[in-house]
């Protein structure tokens, strides 16, 4: 017999133990919602007492157990109901006791026991819907999509998209007879889908789903927005997600400005929960509108974004001041990017105080945050010419970095540490302070060589690179012995990178057979330079022929060195002709991006020895 048949009968005290259990279980309930666990816990035990052998109060305790971490706990709890279930013969309570067993064992990582009991609470489901369709098919689709989420887990896409597609098929067959109760779960059981599809490269099915979860939400949020427009939100961030993967910026951009809306019309009712999400959904189409060009609109989001968690950081000032920092920062950079100087470095000014407030506390995880912001302060203060600031600015960044590794038993921030380093070498280089410069490249260049010994994969071409540099500094101050030994390091690391890497070390090739051969030219070693461009050349034709976009610049400023020691050599006729081929390039180039490469043409156009076919 039913549990509702079995009470009818019941004598009057089981009957009052059983009620007195069902107050306890409510009573436990909303203390639980209510966040008060230590009385919960008491008035589920209460319900126990009540009735020990009843099947819904202990599996309400397990549910209850388990959602407070007290997994052991939770598991003797849900062993007990399988056995009540058993004893009673209730298949339905028998699977949902596996079920309840398959998440516990799930969320243990305990693989080779969750799957046989998702496997028997799935068997039980399939056989009660087969016989009570509209009473089962919903527990059904919910195990079913339990069990899509554990192969998630563990990465298994292809089991967990057939296991959501299967409750994807339930839920519609289910939201055709009840629209009202199982919309919203096809809905859901559809994002989830996206996700795994996604996952599994395949974006068009992807899309389709998050499309078709969108439509369902869309409708569910006009009816009910109070309800649904939460889920609308989190669909839509989804949807821009994937667009910005399928490189559809634009389709991106105008789901960003639904969702910035849903989100405003959220934040009217609930601003202390959606302000926030308000906030960084407004940096977000801040970028997209950036992207696009749409200047204006993008600082109008940036300026909205600040004030807002500006507002938030006054009145939390510990939970919102790192979103303040990482919005002024952003401000910033947009700022940067259109040559608005003094409003930029006011931005990174704020961004820069803010993080060393919050690393102040003794918090090594805004330290990078500092350092970054110094860099950029850096760059923006040498872009105003002022000089002396902006190296205190790469000083002070070398220093964060400093204090991090020094902090860090692994080599977690060297590689940011000589990323510093050569920064600061560069500042050092451009201002033709030599010496200082080669101190700082020489300490990148032990730091990068650590990490090469462990990660060489990684870190080989930034060990081609400091090396070059110091080529370059060694060179500049007369040590050609020094630089020489630089360069051919630098040339033989990047041969034996060529042989695992071609596409990451080639260039590194054409890069250091072309600061050999200004090496050699200097030291009026003519036959080496020639050699040293002419393979140079060589070997960034083949890179050229295969992606011209990228090295068609490096065929040009080749052809260009070598038209230089031709003339040096007073060979004015193979120098006009190398000329004349590095000016074709430069033009053709430039009419795709004039502001990169019109210097190129003029300096080109001026070194031709005689007039250019044009003028002829």
């Amino acid at each position: 017999p039913s549990r509702e048949d079995a009470t009818e009968t019941a004598p009057e005290g089981a009957k009052n133990s059983e009620k007195a259990g069902l107050d306890y279980q409510l009573k436990g309930l909303l203390l639980t919602f209510a966040l008060r666990i230590n009385e919960a816990d008491t008035a589920y035990q209460s319900a126990l007492a009540a009735a020990p052998d009843d099947f819904d109060a202990n599996i309400v305790y397990a549910h209850f157990l388990r959602s407070v971490d007290r997994v052991d706990e939770a598991k003797s709890r849900t062993l007990r109901c399988l056995e009540l279930a058993k004893n009673s013969g209730s298949a339905p309570r028998t699977a949902e006791a596996w079920l309840h067993l398959a998440i516990i064992h799930s969320g243990q990582k305990r693989v080779k026991d969750a799957i046989p009991a998702y496997e028997e609470a799935l068997k039980i489901f399939r056989d009660q819907a087969a016989q009570s369709p509209d009473i089962y098919q919903p527990e059904l689709a919910t195990a079913l999509n339990s069990l899509a989420a554990f192969h998630r887990e563990q990465n298994n896409l292809g089991e967990a998209g057939n296991a959501y597609a299967e409750a994807l098929s339930i839920y519609h067959g289910l939201a055709s007879r009840s629209p009202e109760s199982h919309w919203p779960s096809v809905a859901a059981t559809l994002q989830s889908l996206a996700a795994v599809r996604r996952g599994q490269g395949r974006r068009e099915d992807a899309r389709k789903s998050l499309d078709e979860a969108l439509g369902i939400y869309r409708n569910l949020a006009a009816q009910n927005p109070e309800r649904y427009q939460s889920n609308l939100v989190l669909t839509l961030e989804d949807s821009s997600l994937l667009y910005w993967v399928q490189n559809r910026p634009q389709d991106a951009r105008r789901t960003y400005e639904e969702l910035v809306k849903t989100y405003r019309s959220l934040a009217a009712g609930n601003p202390e929960t959606y302000l926030p999400a308000m906030a960084s959904s407004l940096d977000r189409l801040g970028a997209f509108l950036w992207e696009s060009r749409r200047d204006a609109d993008a600082r109008r989001c940036y300026e909205e974004e600040l004030k807002v968690f500006r507002d938030l950081a006054v009145r939390n000032p510990s939970r919102y001041q790192p979103y303040l920092a990482l919005s002024q920062f952003h401000l910033g950079a947009f700022h940067q990017e259109h040559k608005r100087l003094k409003d930029a470095a006011r931005a990174y000014q704020e961004a820069l105080r803010t993080y060393q407030t919050l690393s102040a506390s003794g918090a090594n995880l805004y330290v990078p945050y500092v350092a970054l912001t110094l860099t950029r302060l850096g760059d923006l203060h040498r872009q105003q010419s002022q000089l002396k600031i902006a190296g205190k600015a790469y000083e002070d960044a070398v220093k964060a970095w400093r204090r991090l590794v020094s902090r860090s038993r692994q080599s977690d921030h060297k590689h940011d540490l000589a990323a510093a380093l050569i920064r600061l070498g560069n500042f050092f280089r451009d201002e033709h302070l030599m010496e200082q410069a080669a101190k700082e490249y020489e300490e990148a260049l032990t730091l990068y060589r650590d990490l090469a010994a462990v990660i060489p994969g990684n870190q080989l071409p930034n060990v081609v690179l400091t090396l070059n540099n110091l080529g370059i500094v060694y060179q500049a101050q007369k040590r050609f012995d020094n630089a020489a030994r630089a360069f051919d390091e630098a040339l033989r690391t990047s041969r034996d990178g060529v042989t695992n890497n071609p596409e990451s070390f080639q260039p590194y090739i054409v890069m250091t057979l072309n600061n050999l051969g200004a090496l050699y030219r200097d030291q009026n070693r003519w036959d080496d330079a020639a050699n040293a461009y002419e393979e140079a050349l060589n070997v960034c034709r083949v890179l050229a022929s295969q992606n011209p976009g990228a090295y068609l610049p490096y065929v040009a400023g080749t052809l260009n060195n070598l038209g230089l020691l031709h003339r040096d050599r007073n060979r004015m006729d193979a120098a006009g002709k190398v000329f004349e081929e590095a000016l074709g390039i430069y033009r053709d180039l430039s009419q795709q991006t004039p502001e990169r490469f019109k210097e190129d043409v003029e300096r080109i156009h001026s070194l031709l020895v005689g007039p250019t076919s044009e003028d002829r």
